[in-house]
């Protein structure tokens, strides 16, 4: 099953569902699952464009011998002129990197501006499919995509669906923000000790109950059935827990939203203490 395969890689990732029907959450998770794992290879450059350019700029056009010890950047250069391990280095940086800026630019203003950003597809995706993602990158931190949905159900037919988000997009419905009457949907996490205490402690029994899963064998199918049954449950328990949290209704952790400080943004460093309270800092 997906879902406990998604828990076994250290909660790194985890699906925290809305609906009350959960016959069908199921096949949403596989589809966001899958999306999640393809935004891992995602990147700002391409490998291949960049050796391509690399070897067209040094070797076609010549800029290999701007190496050379000689006045001035002069593609033809004397057959005595000699070129030194420091000027290669640096000629062979140079282009790297500015091969890279430009890669880099042209993706975030033109092609994820006008054709398609996988990150923000991602993000309309949870929002249909009515779940949210958790991703933890450290212990207490990490970054939240809150995928509530804010049409009636999330399950129906494509009529039905175009007719949400027509509603949606005329302002006929509610905001998809973690906030009320906010369109914000991501958050850099910063999570009280509480938490951790209370994740880790359902976590556990999950864990424990995956390792005795993985000590059947196939012949075993009852056993294995039964083991099964009750990791959903514990994996619900857990999907309940962060629902509570996200919530505000646990009693013993909770949080605030708050904007970084411009200190944070040029230091890219949280300030604030969130050893009692989690902190969701937006993140536009």
């Amino acid at each position: 099953m997906l879902s406990l395969l998604l828990l076994s890689l250290n909660y790194n990732y985890y699906c925290n569902y809305y609906d009350y029907d959960y016959r069908y959450i199921v096949r949403r998770t596989y589809l966001v699952a899958n999306e999640w794992n393809e935004l891992q290879d995602c990147r700002k450059t391409s490998v291949g464009l960049q050796m391509i350019a690399m070897i067209g700029l040094l070797n076609w056009l010549k800029f290999e011998n701007w190496a050379t010890i000689t006045p001035g950047l002069q593609t033809d250069i004397p057959t005595f002129a000699k070129s030194t391990t420091l000027s290669e280095l640096a000629i062979i940086s140079s282009i790297y990197l500015i091969i890279s800026m430009i890669q880099w630019f042209f993706r975030v203003t033109i092609i994820e501006q006008l054709i398609s950003d996988p990150f923000h597809n991602l993000i309309d995706l949870c929002s249909i499919s009515n779940i949210s993602i958790l991703v933890l990158t450290h212990p207490l931190h990490g970054f939240y995509i809150h995928g509530r949905s804010v049409h009636d159900q999330a399950d129906t037919d494509m009529i039905k669906m175009n007719q949400y988000l027509y509603r949606e997009r005329e302002n006929l419905c509610g905001t998809r923000g973690l906030e009320a009457g906010s369109q914000l949907q991501t958050y850099i996490i910063n999570l009280p000790k509480t938490f951790r205490e209370q994740f880790d402690a359902a976590s556990q029994i999950l864990e424990n109950d995956m390792e005795q899963l993985g000590n059947f064998t196939t012949d075993n199918f009852d056993a294995t059935t039964t083991n099964i049954q009750k990791i959903a449950k514990e994996h619900e328990q857990l999907k309940n827990f962060l629902m509570t949290f996200i919530e505000h209704n646990n009693p013993k952790t909770d949080y605030v939203i708050s904007d970084p400080s411009l200190l944070e943004l040029l230091f890219d460093i949280e300030f604030k203490d969130s050893s009692d309270v989690g902190n969701f800092v937006r993140l536009e």
